[in-house]
Formats: structure tokens, sequence, C-alpha cells
């Protein structure tokens, strides 16, 4: 069976399939694949639900990389087959979440805190797997963790590499990409514009209404004690080119900075979310002409 985009397909699955899903992996847990058939089959206990929504269930377990087709039968696989029966239905939601992406995983950090916050389509799944919904606010945000993670790790190498581009165009050979032989620096390309040497630290986003950075406390440091740190924000349009360019003011930084309250615990890595207030448009500290997008494409930049 062919599946269509992923999330889309749980939002009209039945309910009653997702509870087939949620049995085939219990009972591929304890016994072969033709045991679990042929208790399907048997059992008067598994009779409420039909033998093609079984069949589609497994089909969809498949599709999901919980189950795979062996020599020996249908077996588990992935985390399937690393979790406790008990974690099944959180299994199945974060695989769904992850396969899926919808839209709203992206800001879930900020708008799915508590059961009251779900989403209607998560909603119906965590009801048809029988989850609880703590439990399914908790599967949320671990799979917008693992899935934000990657996801920065990507912008941020495209953003840092695209305003590489963009340097060493205005100016050949003055920008040289240092993050990438050594991430301990406290910045990512090291700038010369002819009358000084810069230490550019990138931070980028293609979100357009808002701006959300994280700054580690050995960033926080370094831009305290070199002169020739900068932090430079970049706004990524939907093919990795540059649309937006921006400067935040290292003052701003130490003002918005969380503080240590005792000596014996400290803050490691920072989250800021950055407005027009804080950011200067372009790269004014520089010596040479940067072209930079009209603003107005990104709300965080200023007018």
């Amino acid at each position: 069976m062919t599946w269509p985009r992923f999330w889309d397909t749980c939002r009209v699955l039945p309910e009653r399939t997702l509870r087939a899903a949620l049995r085939w992996l219990y009972l591929l847990s304890r016994s072969s694949y033709d045991q679990a058939a042929a208790l399907i089959r048997a059992d008067p206990a598994y009779a409420d639900l039909t033998r093609t929504q079984y069949a589609t269930a497994l089909d969809w377990l498949v599709f999901m990389k919980l189950v795979a087709d062996s020599e020996q039968g249908f077996v588990l696989i992935g985390r399937a087959a690393q979790s406790a029966p008990g974690s099944f239905a959180r299994v199945l939601l974060g695989a769904t979440l992850q396969k899926a992406q919808p839209p709203w995983l992206a800001e879930a950090d900020s708008y799915v805190s508590k059961p009251d916050d779900m989403p209607s389509d998560l909603a119906h799944v965590a009801n048809a797997l029988g989850l609880p919904e703590e439990e399914a606010v908790l599967t949320v945000r671990q799979v917008h963790r693992k899935i934000d993670l990657a996801e920065r790790a990507r912008i941020g190498l495209a953003g840092e590499s695209a305003l590489m581009l963009l340097l060493n165009t205005v100016a050949p050979g003055s920008a040289r990409h240092v993050a990438l032989q050594s991430d301990g620096l406290g910045y990512d390309i090291e700038l010369s514009d002819g009358r000084a040497v810069w230490h550019l630290e990138v931070k980028s986003t293609n979100r357009r209404g808002r701006l959300v950075i994280f700054l580690s406390r050995h960033e926080y440091e370094i831009a305290q004690l070199d002169p020739a740190w900068r932090l430079v924000t970049i706004g990524l349009t939907e093919d990795g080119t540059i649309g937006a360019v921006g400067t935040v003011p290292t003052a701003v930084l130490v003002t918005k900075a969380p503080a240590d309250n005792t000596a014996t615990a400290r803050w490691e890595s920072a989250r800021y979310t950055l407005g027009p207030q804080d950011i200067v448009g372009g790269l004014p500290f520089l010596d040479l002409e940067i072209p930079v997008t009209p603003p107005g494409r990104f709300d965080w930049m200023p007018s």
C-alpha cells in the first residue's frame, strides 16, 4: 500500500485502525507473526475490529518503520523493538510525529506546553491510542526537541555557508569558515575587511514571524572578552539564499542573559527571542559594501 503524506493520513485514519496498530505491537512483542495472526482470527477479544482494519494497521506500521517483513514473518524493528510494551502508545505517537512533522510541531516548544494546548489532530491520535493527555504532551516535547536540534544544525550550516558566499563574493578571499575546523572558538567565520579582522557568530532562521536563537555560555563569554566578536543574524529564503542580514549588539545579549543565582549552578545555554528593537540591519561594523535585501520580508528585522 502507498500512503499519502503521513499526517494527512492520521487525520482520516479511523480510530479503530489506530487501535489495531497498537494491538499488533503488543502481540508481536511476545509472539511470532503467525501466532499473532492466529490469535486475531480466533480470539473473540480481538473480533471487535475487522480483518481489513488489522491489515491496514499492519501496512501502516511497516510504513512507519516500526515493523518489517522478515523470513520469520512480520517483526518489530527500531524503537518498537527497543521499547517495553507499556511504552508502545508513545512510540507510535512519536514515530507518527517524527514522520509527518505537522506544521505546528516547529512551534511546539512555545505553544504545546499542557493538555489544553493540544491541536485537534494530535488529540485524535492520542485518544485513539488510549494515551493520557499529559503523556501525549510529553511525547510532543521530546519529538520536537529531537527534530529541532537536527533542523537547527541544518539551517545553521546553510546560513553560515550563504554568508560565506556573500562575503567572498563582495571581497574574494576575505572570509574563512573556521567553524568547519573547530567548534570551540566561539564564532563561525573569521573575516578581514582590510581594516580589521572580525569574528562572526552566525545565527540563522527561515522563520518569518519571530527570531529565536540559542547562545552557548562559551559564545556568550567570548562575546564579552573579544572586541572583534559580532553576532550576525541571517534570514534564509525558501531556496536557501539570504533574505535578511542583521547584527545583534553584544549589549543586547548581556542585558537579556539569564543570571546565575547561586555559586553551585550556572546556565550553559540560553534561548533568546529577538525583535526589531534588538537588531541593527546589515553589517554596520564592516568597511565593506554588503548588499542586503530590503527589509520587510522578515518581521523580526528592523524597518
